[in-house]
């Protein structure tokens, strides 16, 4: 119920933002092959709106096996298309074979690297681990509003303010060959979701 509700509120929420994209032409080129896409955390809120973005694919999303994250589960399948993976604190290796099997299955895959529980704005290795064993690339997505609340949560979760402008952005793609240092693979996405292409919003409202 609670995530049917959701569901239904973001999708309001959505219809009242002014939202424009950048970076769609690297996106749609990256998305023919086996894809990650992601994005922090404290973002995930406007995450959905890549399901209508690229709408013919099918996807995979990465989430805490937890009160919380099984309700985010919950509100993120009742978009079509998309399925979620589970991720326990004492399962993640289980949790990365079910992430490389859906990336091998050729589905999206979106990710918060920052995620379940932090710290913020720190990239873990398993999203550098999963496209290293499947060769597929990585998408950072960020956006940004003219207005926003963010709530009190380890992450500082942003909700746009309804009516706000919205801009998203989708940064080249990072291949992961395997040879290649994890270390200095996970700095260079981390580099990519802080800048993320975009300068601040002002308040339009």
């Amino acid at each position: 119920m609670v995530g049917w509700v959701a569901y239904l509120v973001a999708r309001l929420l959505y219809s009242t933002l002014r939202v424009s994209v950048s970076g769609l032409d690297a996106l749609q080129i990256a998305s023919k092959e086996p894809l990650i896409i992601a994005l922090w955390h404290d973002q995930l809120l406007l995450g959905p709106m890549v399901f209508g973005i690229l709408s013919k694919s099918h996807f995979a999303a990465v989430v805490s096996n937890s009160r919380d994250g099984r309700m985010l589960a919950s509100f993120i399948e009742r978009f079509s298309r998309v399925k979620t993976i589970l991720v326990g604190h004492t399962c993640r290796h289980k949790a990365l074979l079910q992430m490389i099997r859906a990336l091998k299955e050729r589905a999206i895959l979106i990710i918060t690297p920052d995620g379940p529980r932090g710290p913020k704005h720190e990239v873990k290795a398993g999203v550098i681990f999963s496209a290293q064993h499947t060769a597929a690339p990585i998408v950072a997505m960020s956006w940004r509003s003219s207005s926003k609340w963010e709530l009190k949560t380890w992450d500082r979760l942003c909700i746009p303010k309804p009516f706000a402008k919205i801009k998203i952005h989708f940064e080249p793609s990072l291949d992961c060959p395997k040879e290649q240092n994890r270390l200095a693979l996970q700095n260079t996405l981390f580099s990519s979701l802080m800048h993320g292409g975009l300068k601040p919003l002002e308040n339009t409202l």
